[in-house]
C-alpha cells in the first residue's frame, strides 16, 4: 500500500526550492584559456649586484589571445628567500621608455632597484602577473634573483654612430656605418657589434648585420655595409638599431638611428595568371587561381592581392577575394611571388560569363593595373 503523504510536506518542499533558487546566481562558464593574458618567458640577469653601477633590467615576454593591446599591465613583486616578506613591487613597461626599447613589441621591461635588498645578498623570489583591461590575470609566473655583493662587470656603451640620414636608390646596397664603442673593462672586452634593420611599420628586425672591428691598436671602432636594396619595402623611414656585446655576454643599451630611404616608388605588376576559361557548375571540384606579382621595391612592399567578380547579369559580388603567398589557402610555396586562392562553384551559380578582375597594392597605396579574365560557367 503506497505511503500516505502528509499535506504539510508540500509547503516545506516549496520553501526548500525557493531557498535554493534565491540563494545562488547562475553564471555561464568562461573558457579562461582563451581569454587570459599569458607570460611566455622572463629574462633575468644571472646576477643582481647590490652596488650596481648600471641599470639592471628584467624583461617579460607577454601576449594576449585578444591581442597585445588588450594587456593593461605586467606587475611584479619581490619576496625574501623564505617567501614570508614582500620587499618591493613594480610595473614592467612596453612603452619605449622606462628601460623598454621598442614600444608595443610584447617585451615588458623593468629597471630593478638594488636598494630593495637592503644590502643583504642571497636568493630572492620574484613573481610576475599579467592583467588585461577587464582585470583578468594570468597564473603567476615565478623566478629567482641571485643577489650578490661583488664588483659588477659593466656592459659596453655605444659612443657614436656615423651613417648618412638619407639614402638614394643608387646607394641602397652599400650603406656604410661606423660605430665607436667604449667598455669600462677596456676595449679588448668588446667582442661584437650588431646592427638590426627595421623596415617601416614593423617591430621585428628584417635582418641583423654583424659589424667588423677596424684593425687599429687600442681602438674600438666597428664598421660594416648595410644592404637596404635587398631588404627593402619601398621608400620610407628605416631604423638601424646598434648593440654591442662584451666577453661576458652583457649588451649595451641600443642606439637607434633613423634613415630615410628616398627612392621612386613603383606600383606592383601582375602577370602570368593561371585560371580556367570555362567551368561546369555540376563539378564542385576546387580549382586554384594563381597570379604572379612583381614589385621593383621587393615582395615585402606588396601588402594585398585580390580579385572581384561580376556575375553574368553585370552585378558585382559583394565579397573581395584575397589571394595569398603564404603556403596556405591553395598556395603552394610561401614567398615565391605567386599569389593563389582555391575556389569552388556549385549548382547555385548562374550559367554565363563571369568577369574576374585582379589587382595588387603596395605599402604606399599604389595599385597595379587591373588584370581582367573571363570564366564561362556552363551546365
Amino acid at each position: 500500500m503506497p505511503a500516505k503523504i502528509s499535506k504539510n510536506i508540500f509547503p516545506s518542499i516549496m520553501l526548500i526550492l525557493i531557498l535554493i533558487f534565491t540563494s545562488c546566481e547562475v553564471k555561464f562558464g568562461v573558457n579562461t584559456d582563451s581569454v587570459l593574458p599569458y607570460i611566455s618567458r622572463v629574462d633575468i640577469p644571472l646576477k643582481i649586484y647590490l652596488n650596481a653601477q648600471a641599470p639592471q633590467l628584467i624583461t617579460v615576454y607577454a601576449n594576449d589571445p585578444q591581442g597585445r593591446s588588450d594587456i593593461k599591465s605586467i606587475e611584479y613583486e619581490v619576496f625574501t628567500s623564505n617567501e614570508d616578506k614582500s620587499i618591493g613591487k613594480g610595473t614592467c613597461y612596453d612603452t619605449g621608455d622606462n628601460g623598454d626599447i621598442v614600444h608595443g613589441d610584447g617585451k615588458y621591461t623593468a629597471v630593478l632597484d638594488p636598494g630593495i635588498f637592503s644590502g643583504v645578498p642571497g636568493e630572492y623570489y620574484i613573481y610576475f602577473t599579467a592583467f588585461d583591461k577587464e582585470e583578468n590575470k594570468c597564473p603567476v609566473f615565478s623566478d629567482t634573483l641571485n643577489v650578490v655583493n661583488e664588483v659588477q662587470n659593466l656592459a659596453p656603451q655605444i659612443v657614436s654612430v656615423t651613417v648618412q640620414d638619407t639614402v638614394s636608390a643608387e646607394q641602397a646596397d652599400s650603406l656604410l656605418v661606423r660605430v665607436k664603442v667604449w667598455d669600462p673593462q677596456g676595449t679588448a672586452d668588446v667582442c661584437s657589434v650588431y646592427c638590426a634593420l627595421y623596415i617601416p611599420q614593423t617591430t621585428e628586425p628584417e635582418k641583423v648585420f654583424t659589424l667588423q672591428k677596424e684593425a687599429l691598436p687600442n681602438d674600438s671602432v666597428f664598421t660594416g655595409v648595410i644592404d637596404l636594396k635587398s631588404n627593402s619595402a619601398g621608400p620610407g623611414i628605416y631604423s638601424l638599431r646598434f648593440t654591442a656585446k662584451d666577453s661576458c655576454g652583457l649588451e649595451s643599451w641600443p642606439l637607434v638611428k633613423s634613415i630615410y630611404f628616398n627612392t621612386e616608388n613603383h606600383a606592383p605588376v601582375l602577370s602570368e595568371l593561371i585560371a580556367p576559361d570555362s567551368l561546369s557548375r555540376s563539378d564542385s571540384t576546387p580549382f586554384t587561381l594563381k597570379i604572379t606579382v612583381n614589385d621593383e621595391e621587393g615582395l615585402r612592399d606588396v601588402t594585398k592581392v585580390w580579385f572581384t567578380v561580376k556575375r553574368p547579369d553585370g552585378t558585382e559580388i559583394d565579397n573581395i577575394f584575397d589571394m595569398y603567398d603564404n603556403g596556405e589557402s591553395g598556395d603552394e610555396t610561401a614567398g615565391d611571388g605567386i599569389f593563389s586562392l582555391a575556389v569552388t562553384i556549385s549548382s547555385q551559380n548562374d550559367t554565363g560569363v563571369y568577369e574576374f578582375t585582379f589587382k595588387a597594392k603596395d605599402r604606399s597605396g599604389l595599385e597595379s593595373e587591373p588584370l581582367v579574365h573571363n570564366i564561362t560557367v556552363v551546365e
